[in-house]
């Protein structure tokens, strides 16, 4: 198909599906956008070919790849508008010469912007505005002029490249630590920086062959990578650090926003250590077959990629302001843990979800938990805040199982058995659901009953109906499995009480419909999740007590509409800091005096 565009010239638009590739160039071209212009598919520039916006927005649906000596110019209040579903779904990549120069516009991508620059590209922004958080790779030789930008967001920095940042603000910049390369170093105040260049002429930096300047720059977080066979020693910082594993290695007890004396990381293939310094964020990234453990711990985002393995146990993921995923065949499994924004799996990866909680920042806008491509993403007993449960792209698959709760736990009753049974296929998958299989076992006894096999799929909701008029009080385990078309099972576990008589510390549902669950994670140290569910709206309390029956804390006092509800406790919030470690209780209270409560555990 050829339409007419530019100065008599014209450019080929290559039909595929719904979609079109809109080419520009390689000939000399100029395809002009001075009326709002909208483009489903990708837009390439080669050769001599010139994209320029003036004064009209430019709606791009898909990437805008540059090649060549080709350019991209937006002037007088342009806008490039890229909506994305999520986080990095569209890419900005520059090769070979390519340039892109903006100015007095706007460029907004809603989610997560990537910005690629390869093979001595250039990108050139001046008085434009970036709505949301970018995040910019750098390499080749290539050139990034950035003045009045508010937010520039993540920046990756390696190889001879010459970047250039002036009165811009909320900057990570990461510089690399490629092998052989030494920083022995303290960073300036992180708040407002003028007049100051990173690169190998300073004290204490060797090997480093980039420069990156910064002239009347507010907001400025410094932040390094970190590759084996390099030396790193900060003091007195503000930093954040990004680690590139390839060994196996156990990682405990390092959290974000800490500040540290001296704190030297548990790496036989590098030397990095930070002293008298607050550690920002800091990530791990696991490559080829590394094999990495992480126990305790708070990071900002975390990838395995290759054929690497990451066991996550008893952390919080910021997710600041990505997110924690496997890539490439990677595998990375996640426990009894918090995740702060989202996760997805990439590319062959698989992805297990274990007893998490997901709980979005407040500050951060967010993305969505995707399987993408041919990988897999497996939740079993997850609580997703804000019903950003799971879907699947592509060929994707996504498993979804959780015994959540039972709808009262008193012998000789007939009780509702709470939860979720389900999977969704991407597009381009065959697989469908099969079936599920509930059990049930007396606590300690191999031998299991079932309870309810059903083919069809459930979504927070009834899994079974259980009789326990014959059984005596005490723990009994659920074992939930669901199993697909192709035979692929995925199984949760929980471990209940029955009792004999209703106990307000144990009971979880009320007639008037009360659902309360139990917190996620417990025992916890720092942020725990709370959830309920209301039949009908009403004046709602939910309040923390001690163990002798004394309110702590007043966490809802308001009036709520029926559904799902999730509170975060963070216990550094109010008067929670004070704490001591222990039990308490959390009692969850309607206007019309229903109530139900449950038992937690806070650890120092």
């Amino acid at each position: 198909m050829v339409i007419p565009v530019g100065l008599g010239k014209t450019c080929i638009v290559s039909i595929t599906g719904d979609k079109s590739t809109l080419y520009i160039g390689p000939e000399p071209d100029t395809f002009f956008v001075t009326t709002n212009f909208i483009q489903i598919g990708d837009i390439i520039t080669l050769g001599q070919g010139v994209l320029l916006v003036d004064g009209a927005t430019l709606t791009l649906y898909g990437h805008l790849n540059q090649f060549d000596n080709s350019k991209v110019i937006l002037q007088n209040n342009a806008f490039l508008n890229v909506p994305q579903q999520y986080n990095s779904h569209y890419l900005h990549q520059l090769q070979d010469n390519a340039s892109f120069e903006s100015t007095n516009s706007i460029v907004d991508a809603n989610f997560v912007y990537q910005i690629r620059q390869y093979d001595n590209s250039h990108y050139i922004a001046k008085q434009t505005f970036f709505p949301v958080w970018n995040f910019r790779k750098i390499w080749d030789k290539s050139e990034l002029v950035l003045e009045d930008v508010n937010m520039v967001g993540d920046l990756t920095i390696n190889d001879s490249c010459q970047v250039s940042f002036t009165r811009c603000d909320t900057i990570l910049p990461w510089f690399g630590t490629a092998a052989g390369d030494t920083l022995d170093y303290n960073f300036p105040d992180w708040d407002t920086v003028n007049q100051y260049v990173f690169d190998s002429n300073l004290n204490g930096i060797n090997g480093i062959n980039y420069s990156v300047s910064f002239d009347n720059c507010k907001g400025v977080m410094w932040g390094l990578e970190s590759w084996r066979d390099s030396y790193i020693k900060i003091d007195s910082s503000f930093i954040s650090i990004a680690f590139r594993i390839y060994e196996d290695v156990t990682i405990t007890g390092i959290e974000d926003y800490t500040f540290y004396w001296n704190l030297i990381f548990p790496f036989n293939d590098r030397f990095c250590q930070i002293t008298k310094s607050y550690l920002h964020m800091w990530f791990p990234y696991i490559y080829d077959t590394a094999v990495v453990y992480i126990d305790n711990c708070r990071y900002a985002e975390s990838k395995a990629h290759n054929q690497s393995e990451m066991y996550v146990t008893n952390t919080i993921s910021d997710g600041f302001p990505s997110c924690t995923s496997p890539v490439d065949n990677g595998f990375l499994f996640f426990s009894d843990g918090i995740v702060r924004t989202f996760s997805s799996s990439w590319f062959n990866a698989t992805l297990l979800l274990n007893n998490t909680c997901f709980d979005p920042r407040p500050d951060h806008r967010i993305s969505y938990n995707i399987a993408h491509d041919e990988s897999y993403f497996l939740a079993v007993n997850c609580t997703f805040i804000d019903s950003l449960k799971p879907y699947a792209l592509d060929a994707s698959l996504v498993m979804f199982t959780a015994i959540d709760s039972l709808s009262d736990n008193v012998i000789g009753t007939t009780v509702d058995v709470l939860g979720s049974a389900w999977i969704d296929a991407g597009p381009q998958n065959p697989v469908t659901f099969d079936c599920y299989n509930l059990f049930w076992s007396p606590a300690g006894d191999s031998v299991w009953t079932l309870l309810e096999e059903s083919t069809n799929q459930v979504d927070s909701d009834v899994l079974a109906t259980w009789n326990t008029t014959s059984l005596s009080a005490g723990k009994y385990n659920l074992r939930l499995t669901i199993t697909d078309s192709f035979g692929d099972s995925l199984t949760a576990y929980k471990t209940i009480i029955l009792q004999t008589s209703t106990g307000i510390t144990e009971k979880n549902i009320f007639t008037d419909g009360l659902i309360l669950f139990q917190n996620c994670p417990n025992p916890f140290k720092e942020l725990t999740v709370i959830s309920y569910t209301l039949k009908v709206s009403g004046r709602v309390s939910l309040k923390i007590y001690d163990i002798t029956g004394n309110k702590v804390l007043t966490l809802v006092n308001e009036n709520q509409p029926a559904g799902k509800h999730s509170v975060v406790w963070d216990r550094n919030d109010d008067s929670g800091e004070s704490l001591d470690s222990g039990i308490y209780f959390y009692q969850l209270k309607t206007g019309n005096d229903f109530s139900l409560s449950k038992k937690l555990m806070l650890l120092k």
